[in-house]
């Protein structure tokens, strides 16, 4: 069973921390970390801690290509990459009282990045797993990557998709096997206050109906609410000492395909994924979370796991 994830928008992840952060002043801090980022390169570095392969195929900037790929290598990733001119964007998280994200904009891609996508994913046969997450660049066009993902679900290929420059109509009709909206995406995804538990549930079960197999709603940390094919469920997360959420989702969404690799039920791959969540929130910087911290967390849910605690 194959996993491909794409990240065709990746960043470089800077962490800093300010004792406070006021707008319109000038703050001193201090740089916690510089890692090499993007929504499916935390998918990526999340399986690797499940103990589970992927490919982390990405595009880069031919600016920082070397270093990017690098610091990937370094995790243990295996991947694919595709380059075009400019440099990777920046983005940079403040923490002090609450986390103050900017994001910044990188290099563009062009028409043969599609093409790019369709040679990668037709290694992938029924059964195996695509992952789409994060943005879509500049230069290409959204609707030729949604058509490719629309044609991989037809094949059988179990798709994933968290991409905030599609449409919850286009997603929909990609007929993914899972979607990770989280709290404040949800309103937009689904038109329900994101402060209704039993709205969001209600809206997951009419997107699940319409054609998502499993629809997830990531309430940070009040855990995560699925609508699956055999019911709906709901997981309170365990309390944890946070230092960073940044790619906790991600890491949420590495933990649901993993379970699901392993034949689990609905409920115990929603805990592995609100564990693999909660573990991440204990990492600095944007890193993986670590398969020790997941087993004990998975374990105090109630949940099973394959890893060792």
């Amino acid at each position: 069973m194959r996993t491909v994830t794409f990240t065709l928008c990746p960043a470089y992840d800077l962490h800093c921390t300010a004792e406070r952060f006021t707008v319109g002043r000038e703050h001193s801090a201090v740089l916690d970390s510089f890692d090499a980022g993007g929504k499916g390169v935390n998918v990526s570095r999340a399986l690797k801690a499940l103990d589970t392969d992927s490919l982390c195929a990405v595009l880069v900037g031919e600016e920082d290509r070397e270093d990017f790929l690098r610091r990937l290598s370094k995790d243990g990733l295996r991947t694919r990459s595709l380059s075009f001119p400019g440099a990777i964007r920046r983005n940079i998280t403040v923490h002090s009282d609450s986390e103050t994200r900017i994001s910044f904009d990188g290099f563009s891609a062009g028409p043969e990045a599609a093409d790019w996508v369709r040679s990668v994913s037709d290694q992938l046969a029924e059964g195996d797993f695509a992952a789409l997450c994060g943005r879509i660049p500049k230069g290409i066009e959204k609707d030729e990557i949604a058509g490719i993902f629309r044609g991989l679900s037809r094949r059988g290929v179990k798709i994933a998709v968290d991409c905030g420059s599609l449409s919850p109509e286009e997603i929909i009709s990609m007929r993914p096997f899972l979607i990770k909206p989280n709290a404040q995406e949800a309103e937009r995804f689904f038109g329900s206050d994101p402060r209704d538990s039993g709205a969001l549930t209600d809206a997951a079960k009419r997107i699940r109906d319409a054609g998502v197999e499993n629809v997830m709603i990531s309430l940070g940390a009040g855990g995560a609410i699925l609508a699956a094919p055999d019911g709906e469920f709901s997981v309170a997360a365990p309390e944890v000492e946070t230092v960073s959420t940044i790619g906790a989702g991600d890491s949420a969404v590495a933990g649901f395909i993993a379970a699901h690799q392993r034949g689990f039920g609905s409920r115990d791959k929603l805990i592995c994924a609100v564990a693999c969540g909660s573990a991440a929130c204990l990492q600095r910087g944007t890193r993986p979370p670590e398969a020790g911290d997941i087993a004990r967390l998975t374990a105090k849910m109630g949940g099973k796991t394959w890893l060792r605690g």
